[in-house]
């Protein structure tokens, strides 16, 4: 590998040769065919620690997602200036072509949680299917969680202040962007089940669109967080429920 690779707290430009070698330890994760992706998006993961990182990372590829008349370096500019947040996904390198820009970012191994509620789906369907005469006692009284619903509530709250941040940030240069692609696909979960927002590019920057244009984009991305929000505690209300009447009752 090369020191070329090393983070050095902006997200670090990659030329051809270097992304090529990085690319080598990475192998392709195939996509889920029901779920969002921003743009034609091509994911690799690496399957070992990758030196000077001395972590997994994930390669995202997408066509270039910007519009207008950005310069050369206004784009590498915003390519550099990476959002630091706890429950954003840091992109700490990126390469970039005439057709494409790839942005590098660590891995987080508990998936999206997209794939963490549909497991949770497909355990209450196989329990509704079973004979209820079959079903082990203990199964049968419980749900079928794969996320408690504190869980729940702790991701959605960090996802909550991530687009908080992004709408509303720190009295710094960077100016309020809109995400412009909430949804349960972009919301990658580490081992101890914290939240991460995947963000790739604004879909619009505040003094980039006209004002109304720009709070349009805003309040869409309060209203699909408001919907995957209604959709992840679908299946956690009951059990919700049960576990706050058990404690007022102690």
């Amino acid at each position: 590998m090369d020191e070329q690779l090393a983070f050095n707290g902006k997200a670090g430009k990659l030329d051809e040769r270097v992304f090529s070698k990085l690319k080598l330890l990475c192998r392709p994760v195939k996509a889920r065919q029901n779920t969002a992706k921003q743009g034609n998006e091509t994911t690799f993961v690496s399957q070992d620690d990758v030196p000077f990182y001395n972590t997994r990372l994930v390669l995202r590829t997408v066509e270039k997602p910007w519009t207008g008349d950005l310069s050369k370096e206004e784009i590498e500019n915003n390519l550099e200036q990476i959002i630091l947040h706890y429950a954003i996904v840091p992109q700490v390198a990126y390469y970039i072509n005439k057709q494409t820009v790839s942005l590098v970012s660590p891995y987080f191994g508990g998936g999206t949680l997209d794939e963490v509620i549909q497991k949770e789906r497909d355990k209450k369907a196989t329990i509704e299917t079973e004979i209820p005469s079959d079903r082990k006692p203990e199964i049968a009284l419980e749900r079928p969680q794969t996320l408690e619903w504190k869980d729940k509530l702790r991701i959605l709250y960090q996802i909550c202040r991530a687009i908080e941040y992004l709408h509303q940030p720190p009295k710094c240069e960077r100016k309020p962007v809109s995400h412009g692609n909430i949804c349960m696909q972009n919301v990658l979960l580490d081992e101890q089940k914290n939240a991460r927002l995947l963000f790739l590019a604004p879909k619009s920057v505040e003094g980039r669109v006209r004002e109304i244009q720009f709070q349009e984009d805003q309040n869409k991305d309060v209203q699909t967080f408001k919907e995957m929000a209604q959709e992840a505690l679908q299946q956690s209300r009951k059990k919700a429920a049960s576990d706050i009447l058990a404690h007022i009752q102690r």
